[in-house]
């Protein structure tokens, strides 16, 4: 992951303070460094501009299941940070927090795993998973996993943060 990174990052030229919006959406949680990302989000904005940040909240009691079945669908996911910790990155680098706001977003589950690329056999054992967790009511792994229509659906918790330049 390094490499690519290291790779990603020689491709990737701008000027910086250059953007008005500089925003990050469900990606945080793949960050090896997630403080690292914001700088370098701070790096690419604009004296004026915003930096929005939506991520990836689980509840705090079921985030060490809800990273293990998301590294399970996505070998690339890292782990989550809680809503005060991403807050505290921002307060870390001198900005001024000006939105916040959490919410649900729910998916049928096989369009979930259609983006995912584990090893193979893995997308079966992660349907078997989320099927008797939707089967028994428990949400073991935060996702709220229930039956509709015949399907099994996933609602995704997740947060939005942004930010002004002091």
């Amino acid at each position: 992951m390094d490499d690519l990174n290291r790779r990603l990052n020689s491709c990737i030229s701008f000027v910086p303070l250059s953007f008005d919006w500089v925003v990050s959406r469900s990606m945080f949680h793949h960050a090896d460094d997630p403080a690292a990302t914001l700088a370098q989000m701070h790096r690419a904005w604009a004296a004026r501009g915003r930096i929005f940040v939506s991520d990836l909240l689980p509840d705090p009691a079921r985030a060490p299941a809800f990273d293990a079945i998301e590294l399970l669908r996505d070998p690339s996911h890292r782990g989550v940070l809680t809503l005060e910790a991403l807050r505290a990155l921002g307060r870390e680098r001198g900005l001024v927090e000006i939105a916040v706001s959490s919410g649900l977003t729910s998916l049928p589950l096989e369009s979930v795993l259609a983006t995912s690329f584990p090893p193979p056999g893995m997308l079966d054992h992660v349907r078997s998973l989320l099927a008797r967790d939707a089967a028994a009511g428990t949400d073991i792994f935060g996702l709220r996993a229930e039956r509709r229509d015949g399907a099994i659906w996933v609602s995704y918790p997740t947060m939005i943060v942004g930010w002004s330049i002091a």
